[in-house]
């Protein structure tokens, strides 16, 4: 005969067996689906080259999936655990984006396309051989949007991606920017292409006394 404490130990071990199953089932992760693929160059030695593939969720709950896998040394990459969705994948150093859709199996064959970027160097002279302004190297800059700036003076430039641009030159007062020549390209008169990947551009920047102040800019396109 069942005893009223043991009727209450086989309830209680049913539910363990029904109810405990379920909760660590739902706590586990499913495996989701991946994609796979490679880095390509858009050109011959694109530069720089990507160490990193980042991705994120374009669809789904408020709070997207987003991350970052690297790239293996034979320019592969792997994203793993992706639960179904639309997902848009890009190399770091790279303006091209590329959407990829995920269901219940994984995407292999994938292509990112590493589109390479440009490089810009000024150098600014006075046009009588002069030297610049008292704290002209602070003040004669060049900036791409202006989110980023140099002297002049400086060798290292700019190395921005695929892109419209404006190329501004602000002089140091009392001076004025008399001409702004890339090859024989006048860029107060006409904007600017520059191929990704290219031979760094040199910007030649004359500027002179005696005139009003003011800053030029020119539209530069990066392809």
């Amino acid at each position: 005969m069942i005893t009223t404490g043991q009727r209450r130990l086989i309830v209680a071990s049913l539910v363990w067996l029904v109810v405990v199953p379920s909760v660590v089932a739902a706590q586990t992760p499913s495996a989701g689906a991946a994609i796979a693929g490679r880095v390509v160059d858009a050109y011959p030695g694109a530069t720089p080259q990507p160490d990193a593939v980042l991705y994120r969720r374009m669809d789904g709950p408020p709070v997207p999936t987003a991350g970052r896998v690297p790239v293996r040394p034979d320019r592969t990459f792997v994203i793993e655990h992706l639960v179904a969705g639309l997902y848009e994948l890009y190399a770091n150093f790279s303006s091209r984006r590329q959407m990829v859709t995920v269901g219940a199996a994984d995407v292999t064959g994938i292509e990112l396309v590493v589109s390479g970027q440009g490089r810009v160097i000024a150098a600014g002279r006075m046009d009588d051989g002069s030297a610049m302004p008292p704290g002209g190297g602070a003040l004669v800059h060049i900036a791409l949007r202006l989110a980023a700036s140099a002297p002049l003076e400086s060798r290292e430039g700019f190395t921005v991606p695929p892109g419209e641009y404006w190329l501004l030159v602000v002089p140091p007062a009392g001076t004025f920017v008399k001409s702004m020549m890339a090859g024989d390209v006048d860029l107060r008169r006409m904007p600017l292409r520059i191929e990704p990947g290219a031979r760094p551009l040199g910007v030649d920047v004359v500027l002179t006394r005696g005139k009003r102040t003011g800053a030029h800019s020119c539209q530069v396109r990066i392809a």
